[in-house]
């Protein structure tokens, strides 16, 4: 949304007051707590409060959203979530700290709660048809030149980890083809040590993926998984046993230098999205693993909204999931 079409639609605090209250409740007022209909007002001389008869309850319209605890003004919340939108590889909180001369702490926060609201979908999309899958690993580079620890020499080359062999947080999507839309999670180690193991890896499919999916991935031996077919005990699916789950199953060979295994059999869109993830964590600089997951957020809110990408209706969207209930 531009500038000048924001100025317009929220010119002030109470229209911006207003603007939230038909995204929040664009079927007509109801009560938070008994969600009642009728005999619920909302005062006339103090916007946000609403009372109802009912059960002799008076709440916020920001009850349960991430305005909730601010002192803000709404209309400085509304242009911090237009400008943070507008930007493709993410929104530094120090530049909104410098742009609207609020404490670094409410600037990062700011934005956080904008990411956790980016994440807070009514329905998690369930893919189908064709996907792509791949894992990356985020938090920077190995030294170049990197010593032991117990004799402090420089290691030999063969000896430098890199990849799945290092400790960098590891990071497993997703990506849809038919949509263009993408689904990433951070995988931290287990209590047993392990990532991005055959069994973590099966768990994400059945609840991202469709029975009879087509999956393309790469050689790592995690998915050999989705190869195996588990034998079913027929005398229990009449007791509402639920069958395993069956998926079409390519993989594509990188450490043979292929990069496509036929017409259409590649992971070049789910690594694209892993350089958009990359470049939107250089504009923070750093991360930490608390809150990586936030930041992979953002990135798929703003991968699976490019066919509305700088619209008022993008700007609706984030709105509703700014309602945390």
């Amino acid at each position: 949304m531009t500038e000048k079409r924001f100025d317009a639609l929220i010119p002030d605090e109470e229209a911006a007051i207003n603007y939230f209250f038909n995204i929040r409740f664009p079927d007509g007022l109801y009560c938070l707590k008994c969600g009642a209909k009728s005999r619920v007002y909302r005062c006339q001389n103090r916007l946000k409060i609403c009372r109802c008869k009912n059960c002799d309850n008076t709440f916020s319209i920001f009850k349960d959203t991430i305005f909730e605890k601010s002192k803000s003004p709404i209309r400085e919340w509304l242009k911090a979530m237009r400008q943070f939108l507008n930007t493709l590889y993410g929104h530094s909180s120090m530049l909104l700290y410098r742009d609207k001369g609020i404490s670094k702490k409410a600037a990062w926060r700011r934005l956080m709660q904008f990411r956790i609201a980016m994440a807070n979908e009514e329905e998690p999309e369930v893919f189908s048809g064709t996907v792509e899958s791949d894992e990356t690993f985020v938090g920077g580079k190995g030294q170049r030149y990197p010593k032991s620890r117990s004799t402090g020499q420089y290691l030999p080359k063969e000896k430098r980890k890199k990849g799945r062999a290092t400790d960098n947080t590891a990071v497993f999507g997703i990506k849809e083809r038919a949509s263009r839309h993408v689904h990433a999670k951070v995988m931290p180690f287990d209590e047993k040590g392990e990532r991005l193991t055959g069994k973590q890896l099966l768990k994400e499919f059945e609840e991202k993926c469709e029975n009879g999916t087509i999956i393309i991935t790469d050689e790592y031996p995690g998915y050999d998984i989705l190869d195996k077919r588990p034998k079913v005990d027929l005398s229990l699916l009449d007791d509402g046993y639920a069958p395993p789950s069956s998926y079409g199953h390519h993989t594509v060979r990188h450490k043979d230098g292929r990069f496509t295994a036929g017409t259409g059999i590649h992971t070049n869109g789910i690594e694209g999205f892993w350089s958009m993830l990359k470049g939107s964590i250089d504009t923070y600089r750093k991360t930490t693993d608390k809150y990586l997951q936030c930041y992979v957020d953002e990135v798929c809110f703003r991968q699976n909204t490019l066919a509305i990408r700088g619209s008022q209706e993008e700007f609706d969207l984030l709105l509703k999931r700014c309602v945390l209930k």
